[in-house]
């Protein structure tokens, strides 16, 4: 079971573009923990081949975005915030998710986002400062550093946002 979440967090899009972000080396494993979470809901789910409903594939966009929301949701609130125009809840986007997934899954996923929202927003926060620590240890004043850690969250969010709506297209209830 083990080797399958390995082979499926190694091709995940939010995996792959965590590591290409320049954050990348201070919570890699944070991340790897709360998608093996999602993953193994995901695997709880049945598979079925009908494209029309998914809930493993909308699980596994789920659980991109909603690392990424709560990264936004912290910044947004940090010496960050004065950059951000859009207002950004974790806990609004688990409701809205929570949406799109058949009643019987609902229930399920609600109870494990709810087990793992807490260290969804301590990884987050840890994340962030570490990576604006890291910034500021290089000589780099805060707001450069808020900037350059934006800019790379906001590329990362739009990719991750866009697969997660082409997934509510395709595998929503």
């Amino acid at each position: 079971m083990y080797m399958l979440f390995s082979k499926l967090l190694l091709g995940h899009s939010a995996f792959t573009k965590y590591e290409r972000s320049g954050i990348r080396k201070y919570h890699r494993k944070q991340l790897i923990n709360f998608v093996s979470a999602l993953l193994l809901f995901a695997t709880l789910i049945p598979n079925f081949s009908s494209a029309e409903n998914n809930g493993r594939k909308l699980a596994e966009a789920l659980g991109s975005y909603l690392f990424f929301i709560a990264i936004n949701e912290y910044m947004q609130s940090s010496k960050c915030g004065y950059l951000y125009k859009t207002k950004y809840s974790l806990e609004q986007a688990t409701r809205d998710a929570l949406l799109h997934f058949k009643n019987k899954d609902r229930d399920e996923l609600k109870s494990l986002l709810e087990k793992q929202k807490s260290k969804l927003v301590t990884d987050a926060k840890s994340m962030v400062d570490a990576a604006l620590g890291a910034a500021n240890k290089d000589g780099v004043d805060w707001r450069s550093s808020c900037g350059m850690l934006l800019g790379t969250i906001a590329n990362d969010f739009r990719e991750i946002k866009d697969e997660y709506e082409n997934a509510i297209l395709m595998y929503s209830k």
